[in-house]
């Protein structure tokens, strides 16, 4: 029995998209509130790793329906997009 349904790794995906969507947009607009640079500090890290488990569980997903999950596999492929970006972005 499994506890993350597939409405939820939606959500989960799309969040965690959109908070990293948030991040790019504060950094866009140079702001430099305290408060916004501690929460970016404190939750970049725990975010990374909960896309990155959520990728993977879609994944398991997409393979247990032979991918005919729609909105599940453009979440993935939307998730998988942003945490490569983030992931090059701390290399360069």
């Amino acid at each position: 029995m499994s506890f993350i349904t597939k409405k939820g790794l939606i959500i989960i995906n799309m969040l965690t998209t959109i908070y990293f969507l948030g991040l790019y947009l504060v950094w866009l607009a140079q702001v430099k509130f305290v408060l916004i640079g501690v929460f970016v500090e404190l939750l970049t890290l725990p975010v990374m790793v909960l896309q990155a488990f959520c990728v993977l569980k879609s994944i398991q997903v997409l393979y247990r329906t032979k991918f005919k999950a729609g909105t599940l596999l453009l979440s993935t492929l939307l998730a998988v997009t942003c945490l490569f970006f983030i992931v090059f972005s701390f290399i360069y």
